[in-house]
């Protein structure tokens, strides 16, 4: 794995991760609940999140092969790059 997609992998988890708090805040939390029990377990969350992770995973994979590629990283980087400026800008 080279060196650019190393870090361009890190920067797509590290949106995702801010992207899932930034969510938690709006009540993310309250949706993990899968047995509506007012708490969210660690398994409830872990599941939440790989539900999320997985569905971000669609959205990068632009073109549906189940595999990141180069370009699409590199498209994800620079929309996490704009919706950071934007952030700041407000």
């Amino acid at each position: 794995m080279s060196t650019f997609t190393k870090v361009t992998t890190a920067a797509v988890l590290l949106f995702s991760s801010c992207a899932v708090l930034a969510q938690a805040r709006d009540g993310a939390l309250q949706n993990a609940d899968a047995d509506h029990d007012g708490k969210v377990t660690k398994q409830e969350f872990t599941n939440a999140r790989a539900e999320q992770t997985a569905q971000l995973f669609d959205q990068l994979d632009t073109n549906h092969d189940d595999v990141l590629d180069a370009q699409e990283l590199q498209a994800a980087r620079s929309v996490a790059k704009e919706r950071f400026r934007e952030r700041r800008r407000q």
